[in-house]
């Protein structure tokens, strides 16, 4: 082996050595960001499980509400086919039981609908808080980074900022 080659070899086992033992070892970054948070594990976990619930509450009102147009759109049909059948009584109802049936189906899924908003909202509040929480309640951050919540509480107002470093 020439001078030049061992040379080569050595150089190229000490930059496989470099590069394995820097492999095992934790950056400062990661140390930092390793820092035990004061967020309980079910915000941490909850905040996903509430977005989740929010795809599928979103859903049910969807399906819902498809439901309360189809209904509203046969009573429309029943009542242009047969209009002496959508007369309606002195106590507000159809006087005919078909027509009442398709119109208190309607309704019913018109009302569960909103319900299920009404849930999708407030679960997707939820999940908010738990984001907002998770993000403003560290310990430390790391240095490495740019962007770093500012939260300010006065008796007259709570003061939510950005800073960017760079």
């Amino acid at each position: 082996m020439s001078r030049l080659g061992g040379w080569a070899l050595g150089r190229f086992v000490l930059i496989l050595a470099l590069v394995v033992t820097q492999a095992t070892t934790r950056l400062c970054a990661q140390v930092l960001d390793t820092v035990p948070k004061r967020v309980p594990a079910v915000v941490h976990y909850g905040k996903w499980v509430a977005l989740a619930g929010v795809v599928a509450l979103g859903a049910g009102a969807k399906v819902n509400n498809d439901r309360a147009e189809e209904s509203y759109n046969e009573l429309q049909a029943y009542c242009i086919n047969s209009p002496i059948s959508c007369v309606v009584g002195p106590g507000g109802g159809y006087i005919d039981p078909a027509a009442e049936a398709l119109y208190d189906e309607t309704t019913m899924h018109d009302r569960r609908a909103g319900r299920y908003l009404i849930a999708a909202e407030v679960t997707f509040a939820a999940a908010v808080v738990g984001f907002v929480w998770e993000l403003v309640d560290r310990k430390e951050n790391p240095k490495t980074i740019p962007f770093e919540p500012r939260v300010e509480y006065t008796p007259m107002a709570t003061k939510v900022g950005v800073s960017v470093r760079f």
